[in-house]
């Protein structure tokens, strides 16, 4: 049996919780993982995702930057920390970190649809209709049926002059 007083106990037990759904019962085992061993950015991003889930979204973003002080080419701390600034209606730095994000993962496309939503929201139509062209040629080469239908229903919606309420 695992010594209960382990950091990957901690990390076991707060994903197992995370998975089915219990994200501040994963938050408690994961901030116990950290007290356990404070070098692991990998529990702190899951926290991150925890409490932005959470809509926790200032402590969210504190998870995030602590990520990419450590680890400056995560792409998908720099996606995360953006869509938890633009449930802030921190639009404008929301579109720093998509676009951040994109640069480290040009094959991003659910970034570029992020970056397209925040630029509507902020009238930049013809740039979100560009991320929103680049996000269908990237989810048609992967095969992603999902994403090619959210983006086509947004850029439906741009065409009609309207937004989409929902990041991606």
């Amino acid at each position: 049996m695992q010594n209960q007083n382990t950091a990957a106990f901690y990390i076991r037990r707060g994903k197992e919780k995370f998975k089915t759904g219990q994200y501040t019962a994963a938050i408690q085992d994961f901030h116990q993982a950290i007290q356990h061993d404070s070098n692991n950015t990998d529990v702190c991003f899951d926290r991150g995702l925890a409490f932005a889930l959470e809509g926790w979204y200032d402590a969210a973003i504190h998870d995030f930057d602590t990520v990419i002080q450590f680890h400056p080419a995560n792409y998908a701390a720099y996606y995360n920390r953006g869509l938890a600034k633009a449930n802030l209606d921190q639009h404008f730095a929301a579109i720093q970190d998509f676009y951040q994000a994109i640069q480290l993962n040009p094959e991003y496309g659910r970034a570029y649809c992020s970056k397209s939503k925040a630029n509507q929201i902020l009238g930049n139509i013809s740039e979100a209709r560009t991320d929103l062209e680049t996000a269908l040629t990237l989810a048609t080469q992967d095969n992603d049926d999902i994403l090619i239908k959210e983006i086509e229903k947004q850029l439906h919606l741009i065409k009609k002059g309207k937004q989409n309420a929902n990041y991606t």
